[in-house]
């Protein structure tokens, strides 16, 4: 590519969704205090709470960025207070936006060469009825609440975003690569780990949840799917797989072909202007 490819990547997605930086680890993340929610928030963040009181919902403690990412070293360091979701649902209404750190998940399959996906719920918060990868907040988990929270690793929380919307339980992906995206449209900033391998066996144990469908793609259908306006894909989820094409598409092996192209063939194709 005579292009930077992340250059190239974020032209096509400019205003929407723009990628960050590839990294070798989880970032390090630094919790600075909690966050204060100014005046004009306050009624709406009642509102939101007593709603969250409701069976089957609570207002588990999100992380809201506090500052520039660093990657000036390795691991990169991402600064942030805790606020509970309802602030977040509050901001989200009056703002428009609310600049939390969230994670997601990219799942292949190599033996049926296929990538998973979600199709989010007409009810989800967040680009309803759209093609996704499977992502979701970092959970702090200092509400208590019965909930531990993700820890200090954002790998921990996008499995359990993962576990929580298919099923599947994983607790390593050595082959695939981790990157940050900013959510230009949602103010995120989004940790993802595209290429966790998935055997064929445990595709057939994936199931649809509430928050969304599980939907199948197979590899020479990809192409065609992310250029398909009907199906109505989120920005986010083309950019992630499109950087996952870039990447090479981890696990999988050098020159495996998306019909008749190549993973980086296929992703230049596809940001072609």
């Amino acid at each position: 590519m005579n292009e930077n490819w992340q250059s190239r990547l974020n032209r096509v997605f400019m205003g929407r969704f723009e990628f960050l930086s590839s990294l070798k680890q989880d970032p390090r993340l630094i919790n600075v205090g909690r966050y204060t929610i100014p005046g004009e928030l306050v009624e709406a963040e009642h509102r939101h709470r007593s709603m969250l009181r409701r069976p089957g919902a609570y207002n588990e403690t999100q992380a809201i960025i506090a500052g520039v990412p660093d990657f000036s070293g390795d691991p990169a360091v991402l600064w942030y207070r805790s606020l509970d979701y309802s602030v977040v649902l509050a901001m989200r209404e009056m703002v428009g936006r609310a600049p939390i750190i969230s994670v997601s998940t990219l799942p292949v399959c190599p033996n049926l060469r296929k990538i998973f996906v979600q199709r989010r719920s007409p009810d989800s918060d967040l680009q309803p009825s759209r093609f996704h990868t499977f992502s979701g907040a970092y959970q702090t988990g200092e509400t208590g609440m019965g909930h531990e929270g993700d820890g200090e690793s954002l790998t921990k929380a996008a499995f359990r975003e993962l576990a929580e919307e298919t099923g599947l339980s994983m607790e390593h992906a050595s082959d695939a690569r981790l990157a940050l995206f900013n959510d230009k449209i949602a103010g995120a900033i989004e940790f993802c780990v595209l290429g966790v391998s998935v055997r064929a066996a445990e595709v057939e144990c994936m199931q649809d949840t509430e928050e969304g469908e599980v939907v199948s793609i197979d590899f020479d259908e990809l192409g065609t799917s992310l250029q398909n306006a009907d199906c109505n894909w989120a920005p986010g989820g083309q950019s992630e797989i499109m950087a996952w094409l870039a990447f090479g598409a981890p696990p999988m092996p050098t020159g495996v072909k998306f019909g008749r192209q190549t993973a980086k063939e296929l992703f230049l194709s596809l940001t072609a202007v």
